[in-house]
């Protein structure tokens, strides 16, 4: 049952992590004065780029293991959709002070300073 869970989650997030143009093609298109031409062409390139990435990442899963794979995908697409957020800068400002004081709490590693 867990790991049921674990990939629904997984697939999941990455499914949410794609939805996001799909979701807001109306919009952009109004605001943009894009026509349908050009909306299909960045859903082509995506896409293509999305499945271009397929064999690599098939490679990749029999080099590294499906669990590490799985676990670097989900924290790569957490970070790209953050990315895109409005509050993005602050987002990654966030993850940075959390990343240095993690890091700090390994004196020996990593040359940190430790805490107070």
């Amino acid at each position: 049952m867990r790991t049921f869970a674990l990939t629904w989650l997984a697939y999941a997030s990455y499914c949410l992590g794609r939805k996001g143009f799909s979701v807001t093609k109306v919009a952009l298109a109004s605001q943009l004065h894009l026509s349908t031409a050009t909306l299909a062409a960045i859903d082509t390139a995506f896409l293509a780029a999305y499945a271009l990435g397929q064999v690599p990442a098939g490679l990749a899963a029999d080099r590294l293991g499906a669990r590490k794979l799985v676990g670097f995908g989900m924290l790569a697409s957490a970070a790209a959709c953050a990315s895109r957020s409005p509050t993005a800068a602050l987002r990654i400002l966030e993850i940075q002070r959390v990343f240095h004081r993690i890091r700090a709490l390994l004196p020996g590693r990593l040359n940190a300073e430790p805490i107070d």
